[in-house]
């Protein structure tokens, strides 16, 4: 199974981590699983003990913004971009490499604050893929709900033993609507065109109360609001910059 996935993700990997230009801001994006680089098919334990393995993790970023000395700049605001970790962390070789994904900022300094939305906002979310051309990540038929009326900001799908008899079930916890929206912020940082980001996944289960995946599997109507906003504030706080 994981040969065949590899071969599928193959293409798209090796068009994600092409050539970057230098004179851009590049942030490199590493899964972690409690300080581990995380691999995808791979078991890890849940907060609860439970033995859980990742097949997808995805989200939209947008308005990326950077503070250097001669000033803020700004992606544009009625772009968004698709980021999937999934082929660049299916393997451990991969996973500790991570995935580069570059903003198009120019970089003339040292870069003093950084922050980037997770999901779109709401001017974007009230359009469709098909008001883009197809090279645009805003695009994908699969990364849009029509009964939300929403991009989906953020995919973490795989498989948990629930149970603890050896036999794994699927989870597929979809989150978006415009109250999904989440900002990721930082400051003094002083770093040069490469910030490397690390996203602690067990921290999106687990900060402040546990998530109960045993219950709520699978995420996929808005009567799950309440479900969708702390998964995604706990998705946004569970980023951190690596210097």
């Amino acid at each position: 199974m994981k040969a065949l996935f590899l071969i599928i993700f193959s293409a798209f990997f090796i068009s994600s981590c092409g050539d970057n230009d230098p004179n851009n801001l590049i942030i490199n994006f590493k899964l972690k699983y409690n300080n581990e680089p995380l691999v995808m098919f791979e078991e890890v334990t849940y907060p609860d003990g439970s033995k859980i393995e990742f097949t997808r993790i995805s989200f939209y970023t947008s308005n990326y913004s950077i503070n250097q000395d001669g000033g803020e700049i700004n992606t544009p605001s009625n772009e968004a971009y698709y980021i999937d970790l999934t082929a660049s962390h299916s393997d451990l070789e991969l996973a500790e490499r991570g995935l580069d994904f570059d903003t198009g900022l120019g970089i003339n300094s040292k870069i003093d604050a950084f922050n980037f939305n997770i999901g779109v906002t709401s001017d974007i979310n009230a359009s469709v893929p098909q008001d883009y051309s197809s090279s645009n990540d805003l695009s994908r038929t699969g990364e849009y709900w029509s009964n939300w009326n929403s991009y989906v900001f953020t995919k973490l799908e795989g498989r948990i033993d629930i149970d603890g008899d050896g036999i794994s079930e699927a989870f597929a916890l979809h989150l978006g609507s415009d109250a999904a929206l989440r900002n990721v912020s930082f400051s003094n940082l002083n770093a040069d065109e490469n910030i490397s980001l690390e996203i602690d996944v067990n921290k999106i289960f687990n900060t402040g109360t546990l998530y109960d995946i045993k219950t709520t599997p699978n995420i996929h109507t808005l009567q799950q609001i309440s479900h969708i906003n702390q998964l995604m504030d706990n998705l946004a706080g569970s980023f951190t910059v690596n210097q």
